[in-house]
């Protein structure tokens, strides 16, 4: 009665409406790779043997492009999981690259096949910003912070077929609208793709799509013409920086 008498009523059968959750800090193209590597998480792990166990079982298992990559490594909710080191990595896998990826993505590790794979020596420089990090005596600890330095990493590993990111994505996207996301703050596209930026943008353009995009680049990923724009439920908003 309070809203009057010529007010719209939609009756809703039993359901219930709720605003739309906003996620702040995402990475949907990361995510979606992610989603097809082996879960170390704390989600799913509650010590520092349930962690080895489950690479050791992977490493031993068969891996489509000859690597072992594992995602979510997360001292915060397994207590006792120190960093591993390289001669740890190289007893659970000799031979195959082993490349774990942390929960919050600016570090990794790495076995002694991934840094060879990669082109990774102890006489390596490190990238601006980034580091391989070495012992006192100058040699590769398997320890790998920040982006630039896990993007030479995973630069080696063999490319997935061409499409399928953008496929994943578009899967991962459908996923955070099922959770009852509707906006994603996506700081800084990373993720297996030539084009970051366009490939978010094709899919936030398209009149079907199931979230809105606000995108900050990374610097490199943009050109000194490009300029804010809002594209469908695309929008490049600016840099972001770290």
């Amino acid at each position: 009665a309070a809203a009057g008498h010529d007010v719209e009523v939609i009756d809703l059968r039993q359901a219930t409406l709720m605003p739309g959750i906003i996620e702040v800090h995402t990475h949907p193209i990361a995510s979606a790779m992610v989603r097809q590597s082996v879960d170390v998480s704390g989600f799913s792990h509650h010590s520092r043997n349930d962690v080895m166990k489950t690479l050791k079982e992977a490493a031993d298992s068969f891996s489509p492009n000859g690597w072992v990559i594992a995602t979510g490594w997360d001292p915060m909710m397994v207590e006792d999981l120190d960093s591993p080191t390289i001669d740890e990595l190289d007893a659970l896998s000799p031979d195959r690259p082993l490349l774990i990826l942390t929960q919050m993505m600016h570090e990794a590790f790495g076995n002694s096949a991934a840094f060879e794979a990669a082109g990774i020596t102890d006489e390596t420089p490190n990238p601006r910003g980034a580091e391989f990090v070495r012992d006192s005596n100058g040699q590769l600890t398997g320890q790998i912070r920040e982006v630039k330095a896990i993007e030479r990493m995973f630069n080696a590993v063999p490319p997935i077929p061409e499409g399928t990111p953008e496929l994943l994505t578009n899967l991962e996207l459908a996923r955070y609208s099922q959770n009852g996301i509707t906006t994603l703050g996506v700081l800084g596209p990373v993720g297996r793709v030539s084009d970051p930026i366009g490939t978010l943008r094709s899919l936030g353009s398209s009149p079907d799509a199931k979230v809105r995009l606000i995108v900050y680049a990374l610097p490199p990923q943009l050109k000194a013409t490009d300029k804010p724009h809002k594209v469908g439920r695309f929008e490049l908003r600016g840099v972001k920086y770290w």
